[in-house]
């Protein structure tokens, strides 16, 4: 059971309800919003050191999108079945993008319990409203499936499929490095992804279920930041022939 300030507004002070709001990240989450998180050691990343800017909403979308040099839609699949599914993880979707500038921007959380279909359909709307340059998906649960699942709904989609070689603290740790050089920015707040960000450290990850949001964000931005650009296409030029006479 929580009750948290916003539901005693009536009985608290206008200095009291502005204090609590001036609280740090941490105490903000835990005293205003009852949301209470285990500190662990030698975490990756902390709460009060992400980088924010305003919340997207449709109407700021397209302005937000043309601000970036390339947006991907990264998805963490897991095994669910459906909404009511609660025993499996979700299915982590991320939006992420990367400036003119080299910087990365979480641009959307839009993890789900749902259907292979619906996550599916969930991905590809995400990849057409942002006009993102393509899916990344993790290929290791489900294998073929999970292209086999998008493909089945749009054939001509632009996919990448990676594959985790290396365990999640490990992939983790140079994203984490981003975010410590101030190179991240988070458009809003997302209390689930960036709860799982906080319980990674050097040695695992330490949250009680897995970080399906956070594996999504960690493919993002490392397809956006940390892999070689992708190949420009290559430039038409006519060709020339020796005709004999």
């Amino acid at each position: 059971m929580q009750l948290n300030p916003e539901g005693n507004r009536a009985n608290l002070s206008a200095e009291y309800l502005a204090q609590l709001a001036a609280l740090p990240e941490r105490e903000r989450r835990r005293f205003v919003q009852g949301e209470y998180q285990q500190a662990v050691d030698g975490a990756l990343w902390h709460l009060e050191d992400f980088r924010r800017a305003a919340a997207i909403t449709p109407a700021t979308r397209r302005h937000v999108g043309t601000q970036m040099r390339r947006i991907v839609v990264a998805v963490d699949p897991s095994g669910c079945a459906g909404p009511e599914d609660t025993r499996s993880d979700e299915i982590g979707i991320i939006v992420c993008g990367v400036d003119g500038a080299g910087c990365g921007h979480v641009l959307a959380d839009l993890s789900r319990r749902d259907t292979p279909a619906g996550w599916a359909r969930t991905a590809l709307q995400a990849q057409s409203d942002w006009a993102a340059e393509r899916i990344v998906a993790e290929h290791n649960f489900g294998g073929a499936l999970v292209e086999a699942t998008l493909r089945g709904l749009n054939p001509n989609a632009a996919l990448r499929m990676v594959t985790a070689s290396r365990g999640k603290a490990a992939r983790a740790e140079p994203v984490a490095a981003l975010y410590e050089q101030g190179r991240v920015t988070h458009h809003g707040i997302y209390p689930e992804l960036e709860e799982q960000l906080c319980q990674f450290s050097a040695g695992g990850y330490h949250g009680p279920h897995s970080p399906d949001r956070a594996d999504a964000l960690v493919w993002a931005l490392t397809d956006l930041m940390l892999s070689a650009p992708p190949a420009a296409p290559a430039r038409w030029a006519p060709t020339r022939f020796n005709i004999g006479r």
